[in-house]
């Protein structure tokens, strides 16, 4: 427990700058250090749905089997982000950066996916990439330059970041409502037969 304290009282002296051993400088080189180290590990996970496409193009993959979930809550986090870090005026770089490449990259990820699913027919997977780039452009636009409020760009985009965490849930929930319906259905077959 005096661990936890020492940790604690020295996290909230790194935060509040009461040390004196730490100066303004130090502080930004450590701020811009954490921000580099998060952007590494953020287009890695921007890179990571290319597992996905490349079994979709090979035909590895049913695309009914792909978590496309995954890629629509990615592409909305990183819109409501960079939202975020237009409208903040704080320390803005590195969350506009990781999400500026994160964008166009996932919403990239989401059109290959839909033309996979439409057996790579681009009339077909046209009805879904065009509303899908304009809905997020309108989304983008909405944030950014209508709502204009930090808190409400802020803490939408921790919304779609829980989403987006919970989106490879989805199919074990189709898996869960397939077995609940199969027991079921057994259950109901045997309770009817020996009436």
């Amino acid at each position: 427990m005096k661990e936890l304290n020492f940790l604690f009282n020295l996290g909230n002296e790194i935060i509040n700058n009461n040390n004196n051993d730490l100066n303004e400088t130090d502080n930004d080189s450590f701020k811009n250090i954490l921000g580099i180290c998060g952007n590494i590990i953020v287009l890695f996970f921007f890179i990571s749905p290319i597992s996905f496409i490349k079994k979709l193009h090979k035909r590895e993959q049913d695309p009914k089997d792909v978590p496309y979930l995954i890629m629509v809550m990615t592409v909305m986090n990183c819109i409501l982000w960079l939202s975020y870090g237009i409208i903040n005026t704080n320390d803005r770089f590195f969350i506009i950066l990781g999400n500026a490449i994160g964008f166009p990259i996932n919403l990239i990820y989401l059109c290959l996916f839909f033309f996979y699913k439409n057996e790579r027919k681009f009339g077909k997977a046209s009805l879904y990439i065009f509303p899908s780039i304009i809905v997020s452009l309108g989304f983008f636009i909405i944030f950014t330059y209508v709502i204009k409020i930090i808190e409400v760009s802020q803490f939408t985009a921790m919304f779609f970041n829980i989403l987006m965490y919970a989106a490879p849930g989805q199919n074990l929930v189709k898996t869960y409502y397939y077995i609940s319906n199969l027991l079921f259905n057994i259950l109901f077959f045997h309770y009817f037969c020996f009436i």
